[in-house]
């Protein structure tokens, strides 16, 4: 799934995601140059069931 969010933080990462399965790590990409976002980032789950969980979603 492809969210961009130019004042995207950890913890919202975080809170849109948990639904679908335990995180082991969330990680938001910085603009070092700005200090700020960029807009997107990373989420590793436990394992790769609850990762494919979110793909198995309906879109809309």
């Amino acid at each position: 799934m492809l969210l961009f969010f130019k004042t995207l933080l950890s913890e919202d990462l975080r809170w849109s995601f948990e639904p679908y399965g335990e995180i082991l790590d969330v990680k938001v990409v910085f603009n070092g140059q700005l200090n700020r976002s960029r807009g997107y980032g990373f989420v590793h789950y436990t394992t790769v069931e609850e990762a494919t969980k979110l793909q198995e979603q309906p879109k809309g």
